[in-house]
């Protein structure tokens, strides 16, 4: 136990790392310890060529949930880990934002930017964001653990209406917020390459810390004995339902096929990728993702389960990259995207740019 790390400064974390023998089945470890786990995440990754799996990261357990809806942010403590936060992330957050707590939950509310402002100044403004760089700059680690403040979650496409006026969305069964993010308490992290595998649990500081501490030393153990001790399970095997629904028909999706034929020989398009929905019932989504895995190793490979919706799904390739370091982004463009800027002699090319 680290009783010896723990202060009572709001801000700190204290983690707790447990080195266990390889896992090599981060599927089967998932479907164990997230049982009874409202929140969870997996995160794995795949060799594109080999297939041969590289890394695998499971939040096992939630501290908080941060939850935005357009302007508005609530922060649900999970544990009373979690509650130790509630008080601290209040005061750095009135500052900017209207905020209120009551029980267990904080709800921030973020003025919208005026739409005359310059698009940056109206990016650079307090807004949703602002919550999940606050826990990022103001969450401090004792020791070097690099997932001692570790965020997952999930952004919605809607998410830029929060700095850009957009049309209303039709109302639709998609209840997903416009983020929703877990603060972690307890992870399993898994590297294939080198054979390594731990736990690791976060304590945030404060008042309950040593008997917060106390509990998570416990759930690691736990978490522990299941690894060691539980009978290997029974691979996951889905039912298929025959009850495929389109949004649009076959006959009307050929017409806008040859609607947009039109407009790309007259000149108005040179590309377009014209899509509808296909939706079908997905009673075992766990099961669902086994198989997509199983048929479609991949760099990026996600199964995020919350108590609203469960989203999953495996890419080859990522839309963008973020280095926090070098504040380095890079972006992967559709096929078809013209290179823009400069000519090869480096002059500005003003077709291009």
């Amino acid at each position: 136990m680290i009783f010896s790390h723990i202060t009572d400064t709001p801000g700190e974390v204290a983690s707790i790392a447990m080195q266990l023998p390889y896992q090599a089945d981060a599927l089967s470890c998932y479907q164990m310890l997230t049982a009874q786990s409202p929140y969870s995440l997996l995160l794995e990754s795949a060799e594109i060529d080999s297939k041969d799996n590289l890394k695998s990261l499971l939040l096992v357990d939630a501290a908080l949930r941060i939850e935005c809806n357009d302007q508005n942010v609530i922060i649900t403590a999970v544990s009373n880990n979690g509650a130790v936060l509630l008080p601290y992330l209040a005061q750095k957050l009135s500052t900017d934002a209207s905020v209120e707590q009551q029980g267990q939950q904080l709800s921030i509310q973020y003025q919208r930017p005026p739409l005359l402002l310059e698009e940056n100044a109206r990016l650079q403004m307090p807004n949703p964001f602002t919550v999940l760089r606050t826990l990022q700059r103001e969450l401090h680690c004792q020791s070097d653990e690099p997932f001692a403040v570790f965020l997952g979650g999930v952004i919605g496409y809607d998410m830029v209406a929060t700095v850009e006026q957009l049309p209303e969305v039709a109302a639709a069964e998609n209840k997903c917020p416009d983020y929703v993010f877990y603060l972690a308490e307890t992870l399993l992290v898994l590297d294939h390459q080198t054979g390594d595998s731990r736990l690791v649990g976060n304590v945030f500081c404060g008042e309950q810390a040593p008997a917060n501490c106390f509990v998570i030393g416990k759930r690691l153990e736990q978490l522990k004995q299941l690894l060691q001790s539980a009978p290997a399970t029974q691979p996951l095997t889905a039912k298929v339902s025959a009850e495929l629904n389109l949004d649009i028909s076959d006959s009307d999706f050929m017409q806008q096929v040859e609607k947009l034929k039109q407009h790309i020989v007259a000149g108005d398009i040179f590309q377009v990728v014209p899509s509808r929905c296909f939706s079908l019932p997905c009673p075992q989504p766990l099961a669902a993702y086994a198989r997509l895995k199983q048929q479609n190793p991949s760099p990026y490979m996600f199964y995020l389960k919350d108590a609203a919706f469960t989203l999953f799904g495996a890419s080859p390739e990522s839309a963008l990259k973020f280095d926090a370091q070098s504040r380095q982004v890079e972006i992967y463009p559709i096929a078809g995207t013209r290179r823009r800027g400069f000519k090869s002699d480096g002059s500005i090319d003003r077709d291009l740019d």
